[in-house]
């Protein structure tokens, strides 16, 4: 009985194989061998749990699981190499294999070349949906409004818009998203705002550490207790003293570009020129297009230098939420 029902699925299935990869033709998505993609099959057509959150419904416990953990936000798996977590195996995968080098126990996956334009591909499934960027083909028809896209899932996501469905739901604000995408982004705005949980009670800006809020307050008070002997300008910080006298009187630039013979009057000035030698930092600031080479030195400029405009940017997104809401229910 096992077989046959094996055979039939293999027989509904019009599998794309690649060395050990086989992509499931409904939803393009990767496996090493078939009874891993007739397994995946089943959500397709057989639904049996069902998350609590959203109520969608998954064809193992396994996936359902799995599914739970981004409404939860639960990142179960460390990278060994980083601070980074991830929901399931096959993410922090492709994250070691991306941004650590492979160990000798693990080796390097094989690779398929695109023949247009030489960009590389871990699987031969992410080479033919790349490949539609050459050939211009757009094999997937929205029936509603005739829009075309490259890949399934990007269908199906457009498909909400005409539906309404939210599935995603916040479980803090209790706020519902039509993507997944979009649910993540506003979980974002909700740390950030933890984040910068001291506040100051003359102007509502707020501040992640209470060192920089104690800073602010002097701003307040229009004391500027540091006075410059050069000059006599006065400053709020003594860091604010030190890169003006720098900068005015001594000229001394004790910071040196590690890349070249260049020097600068301050950490700061320094970050933004070592960007030129390197652009591909992956971590940008979307304030100030600032690049970074960790998460956590992002999130700690953002904080620091961004506070006023990431208050407005989540005040936004919580009204624009609401306002989709509305519209739905009505």
């Amino acid at each position: 009985m096992r077989t046959t029902k094996r055979t039939s699925i293999k027989k509904q299935q019009r599998v794309v194989q690649h060395g050990f990869e086989f992509m499931c033709t409904d939803c393009g998505r990767i496996y090493r061998n078939q009874d891993s993609l007739n397994t995946h099959v089943r959500v397709h057509r057989d639904n049996a749990h069902e998350c609590p959150f959203c109520n969608k419904k998954f064809a193992t416990r396994a996936t359902c699981d799995l599914h739970v953990r981004t409404h939860t936000q639960e990142r179960p798996l460390n990278c060994p190499s980083c601070d980074k977590c991830f929901i399931q195996k096959g993410q922090l995968s492709l994250h070691r294999r991306k941004y650590h080098s492979a160990t000798p126990h693990e080796p390097k996956p094989k690779r398929v070349i695109c023949d247009q334009c030489q960009a590389t591909f871990t699987c031969r499934a992410a080479l033919i949906i790349h490949s539609r960027v050459h050939t211009g083909e757009r094999p997937f028809k929205c029936s509603q409004c005739e829009k075309t896209y490259k890949q399934l899932g990007s269908l199906q996501e457009h498909l909400k818009k005409h539906t309404g469905v939210r599935d995603f739901k916040c479980v803090i604000c209790e706020n519902t998203f039509a993507r997944h995408s979009s649910l993540k982004t506003h979980m974002r705005l909700h740390d950030e705002a933890e984040r910068r949980r001291f506040e100051c009670d003359l102007c509502g800006k707020r501040f992640g550490y209470k060192s920089n809020l104690t800073m602010h307050l002097i701003m307040h008070s229009n004391t500027k207790p540091y006075v410059c002997q050069h000059c006599g300008k006065g400053h709020t910080t003594t860091s604010q003293l030190k890169v003006h006298v720098r900068r005015f009187h001594t000229w001394e630039r004790p910071y040196k570009c590690p890349h070249c013979e260049r020097r600068f009057v301050s950490q700061t000035d320094l970050m933004v020129h070592v960007v030129q030698h390197d652009p591909s930092r992956p971590w940008q600031c979307d304030f100030c297009d600032l690049r970074f080479g960790a998460a956590n030195a992002l999130q700690r400029h953002r904080n620091m230098r961004h506070g006023e405009e990431m208050d407005r940017k989540l005040a936004d997104a919580a009204t624009e939420s609401n306002a989709g809401h509305g519209d739905h229910l009505h």
